[in-house]
């Protein structure tokens, strides 16, 4: 029982809940480049302008492209070229399938917890836990 409820909380942790994980949720990394400002309360792309390395920032930055140590070079230096440099930084994150590959992972980590969901006795709280993981990915702002 420890071992899979450390699982769950594990995956669900990743994916969304910053209360039960120490990284960033999968879930809010994905929705800092992709919602307006307006329906995020903050401008798109915040985290990354404040050298918050999030997942789909680090998954770009595995991969060898041309822009690659601009990018680098312009999250050291906290965008010193301001606004401008941020969104240049987003649209090279999209270009190179960062939020599709961060997608990729909440998938599997969703998938992980249904898994350990499903090994709960058959319960009101069971169904409501596996809407909670399809309501993970399916949300947007």
């Amino acid at each position: 029982r420890v071992i899979w409820t450390s699982v769950l909380s594990h995956s669900f942790g990743l994916v969304f809940f910053p209360i039960l994980s120490p990284l960033p949720p999968v879930a809010a990394s994905i929705t800092d480049f992709e919602t307006s400002a307006k329906k995020l309360g903050k401008p798109a792309g915040e985290d990354l302008a404040r050298g918050i390395m999030t997942l789909p920032t680090i998954l770009v930055l595995q991969k060898d492209f041309a822009e690659r140590e601009w990018l680098i070079n312009a999250i050291k230096q906290r965008f010193p070229g301001g606004r401008a440099e941020v969104n240049r930084a987003i649209e090279i994150i999209k270009e190179q399938n960062g939020l599709e590959a961060a997608h990729e992972y909440s998938l599997q980590y969703v998938a992980e917890a249904k898994k350990c969901i499903a090994l709960l006795p058959e319960h009101p709280v069971q169904k409501t836990l596996l809407a909670g993981a399809d309501y993970i990915i399916e949300r947007s702002f």
